[in-house]
C-alpha cells in the first residue's frame, strides 16, 4: 500500500511539474503574440475597471472577476497562467491514465496548445471541464447532481460546450457502447 501512494504521488509530481512547464511558456507566448492575446487583454481591463458589459460567457466573466479580486488589475500573464493550468492540468490528468503519457502529451502540445490555450482559452478551459467530466463521470459513477453541476460550470464558461452535455448527464449514454443492442 505504501508503495503504491508512492507511485501516486510520483505521477502527480510529474503532471504537476509538466503542467505548470508548459502553462508558463503558455502564459508568457513563447510562440508570439495573437490577436486574441490583445482581444482577452481588453476584456481583463475592460472587467478590472467594472464593467461587465462584455461578449463572454457568465461563468468567464465570474471567474475572471474573481482572480481580479484576488490577484488585481495587474495580473494579466498571471491570469493566463492560471487558465493554462486549470486547462491543461484537468486534460492531462486524463492522459495520465493511458499507457503512453508522453507521446499524447506532446501531440497535444504541438497541434492542440496553440489553439486552445494560446488562443481561445474559453473554450480551452471549458472543454477541459467538460472532459474531466465525463472522463470521471463514466469511470468513477460520479453521481447526477454532480454532473449536471459540472455541465452547468463548463457551459457558462464557453456555450459551445453543451454538444457534450447528454454524454455526461446520462448515463444510458455512456453504456450504449457496451450494450449488444447498440453494436453493429
Amino acid at each position: 500500500m505504501y508503495v503504491r501512494n508512492i507511485l501516486l504521488s510520483k505521477k502527480k509530481l510529474i503532471l504537476f511539474v509538466v503542467t505548470f512547464i508548459i502553462s508558463t511558456f503558455t502564459a508568457i507566448r513563447i510562440f508570439g503574440i495573437d490577436r486574441d492575446y490583445y482581444n482577452y487583454q481588453k476584456f481583463f481591463q475592460k472587467l478590472s475597471s467594472g464593467d461587465y458589459n462584455s461578449r463572454f460567457e457568465p461563468g468567464f466573466e465570474l471567474f475572471t472577476s474573481a482572480f481580479l479580486t484576488f490577484f488585481g488589475s495587474s495580473s494579466f500573464v498571471l491570469f493566463l497562467f492560471i487558465l493554462a493550468f486549470i486547462s491543461l492540468y484537468l486534460k492531462f490528468s486524463i492522459l495520465q491514465n493511458l499507457k503512453n503519457f508522453f507521446l499524447l502529451t506532446l501531440i497535444y502540445i504541438m497541434l492542440i496548445l496553440p489553439l486552445y490555450e494560446m488562443m481561445q482559452v474559453r473554450i480551452a478551459l471549458a472543454t477541459s471541464v467538460m472532459y474531466f467530466a465525463l472522463y470521471k463521470s463514466t469511470h468513477s459513477g460520479m453521481n447526477l447532481l454532480k454532473r449536471i453541476t459540472i455541465v452547468i460550470v463548463g457551459v457558462s464558461i464557453h456555450y459551445s460546450v453543451i454538444i457534450l452535455a447528454p454524454f455526461i448527464i446520462f448515463e444510458r449514454i455512456q453504456t450504449m457502447e457496451s450494450d449488444s443492442r447498440w453494436s453493429l
